[in-house]
């Protein structure tokens, strides 16, 4: 009987207890996981014998040298100043070519050759002087000069520009003094008034060389009118638009008379010293000029210069 109780409280679970078993322990003492958080580098520090060690050897080993480059050197010249290129226009030769009232060169050469000089790209310098230094400065090759007819003697000497302009030379006398000009014979017993250095074509120059007439230098056109007034010469030679313009502002045209022909239509060129000209100058100049004439803006100066030639500047 007591057998039977000890095995009847031994299969009977008491009350608040519970049996464990082997695996409850198990299950019970695992561990929880745990949180794996990154763990911080650790430095890597070389030792202070070892750093210093380093350095040493550092400051014993040479540097290697840098490797030069060698670069290809170019010498660049500097670009040489263009020469000043200095055009000379005669300074009383008014109304082609003058000093007005300011002293600045006027007339229509210096208009011309501006609207030239322009489209040359303002090479060219203009200085007025008296027509035998001018003629002196373009030997020499110095300067170019304007103003000049052609002849045999000079193209010997220079090289001409193309024509910029054509004077009409005409014979002026007396208005009591009547005579008709036909030809190099009326003018056989006549005392002609010429300006010095001045060329009137080769078949007048030719006559004047061999003294077929008397003749009598004067330094410009007005002198010559003076000559002509006070009868020390029977004729003068002198250009129409230029004597018109003289005319007017003396009022000595009761005085004088113009003859029923002219002696000769002459060109006007640009000359410089044969070979002493800057290089391509008359290259440049002739063609410019040509563009001038083609354009309309060489025959707006021209009219312009026909309509004003006898006013004053």
């Amino acid at each position: 009987m007591l057998r039977v109780l000890l095995i009847i409280l031994f299969l009977t679970p008491q009350i608040g207890n519970t049996f464990i078993e082997d695996e409850d322990y198990l299950e019970w003492d695992e561990p929880i996981e745990k949180i794996k958080r990154p763990t911080p580098p650790v430095k890597k520090t070389k030792p202070v014998a070892k750093k210093k060690k380093d350095e040493a050897a550092k400051k014993e080993a040479p540097r290697p040298k840098a490797k030069k480059t060698i670069k290809a050197s170019v010498k660049v010249k500097p670009k040489p100043k263009p020469k000043k290129i200095i055009i000379a226009l005669p300074h009383n030769y008014a109304p082609y070519s003058y000093l007005n009232k300011e002293g600045k060169i006027a007339g229509l050469y210096i208009k011309l050759l501006q609207e030239i000089n322009l489209r040359m790209g303002s090479k060219l310098t203009f200085e007025a002087m008296n027509f035998e230094k001018g003629m002196d400065l373009s030997k020499e090759g110095i300067v170019g000069f304007v103003g000049l007819y052609k002849n045999k003697k000079r193209e010997k000497l220079y090289r001409f520009s193309e024509s910029i302009f054509s004077e009409s030379i005409a014979l002026y006398t007396r208005t009591d003094d009547t005579f008709d000009f036909e030809g190099f014979g009326n003018l056989r017993n006549k005392n002609l008034g010429l300006v010095k250095d001045y060329s009137y074509g080769d078949q007048f120059d030719k006559y004047k060389a061999r003294k077929f007439f008397n003749f009598r230098l004067g330094a410009d056109e007005n002198e010559l009118f003076d000559l002509l007034i006070q009868k020390k010469v029977d004729v003068i030679l002198c250009d129409d638009i230029m004597a018109n313009k003289i005319l007017f502002h003396r009022e000595i045209g009761d005085k004088v008379k113009k003859l029923n022909r002219v002696i000769s239509n002459m060109n006007i060129y640009l000359v410089w010293a044969k070979n002493k000209a800057p290089k391509n100058f008359f290259k440049e100049f002739n063609h410019n000029l040509a563009v001038i004439q083609t354009n309309g803006v060489y025959s707006k100066i021209l009219s312009h210069f026909i309509r004003t030639s006898f006013m004053e500047d």
